[in-house]
């Protein structure tokens, strides 16, 4: 079985070929007969599998990411469970609560692939207080793509449930500094952060002072970026309390925590390059940073 990820311009990621696994001969078989019973395209009611483009490029958009993105954080997520293959139903696994639930991971599947419910646009920025409730359940949803940042529980600068969520996912300002009276000037400013259970588990060993125990890997969206650290110390959130040239303030990006650290210890870096990079490398809290937005350097002056 080769996987092939397919971005608008037709450029595509290949994966190299492997035996395939149980679940994918039923779906091989599955489709095969589909196929064989289908009525020619173009005829009423054809039913076109071999036309994988479009679903392709409809996985890449469903998981928020670039496909440059989506490749780093499947490669990552197989090499740390010893595959030497793209595996979807790993990075799956990272990205959303349950496979089973979502129906995204190949191994996950029972039947037919459903999809996330369409993104509905997202409403204009409240008006009024940035401590409003209104205002932190808009700003920090913004961190994930709608179909997750919608559904997802809003804990306020306070402490309190803004919004009970229906997916799993929490949503809450990153920020690590105090939080203004009137609340954060701005979304980027607040960095928020949306997270699974996994990454909750994280994010709480981090803001304790404790090594995260993860039961697998796990992705953190923060897509509005975040207003900086210093990239190998996680206990500096002042520039001016930095190494010399460590500090980045990033654009929008998602973050892989792997349940081993020793699975990216062989990533850059360098936050410079623009490729995947690690940051707080050395230390318990070493993850992944993947840069998803074109502006992903917008706010690094000097760069």
């Amino acid at each position: 079985m080769i996987l092939t990820l397919a971005t608008a311009g037709g450029l595509r990621v290949l994966a190299p070929p492997r035996a395939p696994r149980p679940v994918e001969k039923r779906i091989q078989q599955r489709s095969k007969s589909a196929r064989k019973s289908a009525p020619p395209r173009g005829g009423s009611g054809a039913v076109d599998l071999s036309d994988a483009d479009a679903r392709e490029r409809g996985i890449c958009e469903a998981l928020g990411l670039t496909l440059a993105g989506f490749a780093a954080s499947a490669i990552i997520a197989g090499a740390a469970a010893a595959h030497d293959v793209v595996d979807v139903a790993e990075v799956s696994a990272g990205l959303y609560n349950s496979g089973k639930d979502v129906g995204m991971g190949m191994s996950g599947m029972s039947g037919d692939m459903k999809m996330p419910p369409a993104s509905k646009p997202r409403a204009g920025e409240p008006k009024g207080s940035h401590a409003s409730p209104a205002w932190e359940i808009w700003a920090y949803s913004q961190a994930a793509p709608p179909y997750i940042g919608d559904e997802a529980t809003v804990v306020g600068g306070d402490g309190e449930v803004k919004r009970a969520g229906t997916n799993g996912w929490t949503c809450l300002a990153g920020n690590g500094r105090e939080r203004p009276a009137d609340g954060w000037p701005g979304v980027h400013v607040a960095s928020p952060i949306c997270a699974d259970p996994e990454g909750m588990k994280w994010i709480q060993a981090y803001v304790s002072g404790k090594t995260p125990k993860l039961e697998r890997n796990t992705i953190i969206y923060m897509q509005a970026g975040d207003e900086g650290y210093d990239n190998t110390d996680p206990t500096v959130v002042e520039k001016k309390d930095a190494q010399p040239g460590q500090w980045i303030e990033s654009g929008g990006h998602v973050m892989l925590m792997p349940k081993d650290p020793r699975a990216i210890a062989k990533f850059t870096d360098d936050f410079n390059v623009g490729s995947p990079y690690v940051m707080f490398g050395g230390t318990p809290y070493a993850h992944l940073m993947i840069p998803t937005d074109g502006a992903y350097y917008q706010y690094q002056k000097g760069r």
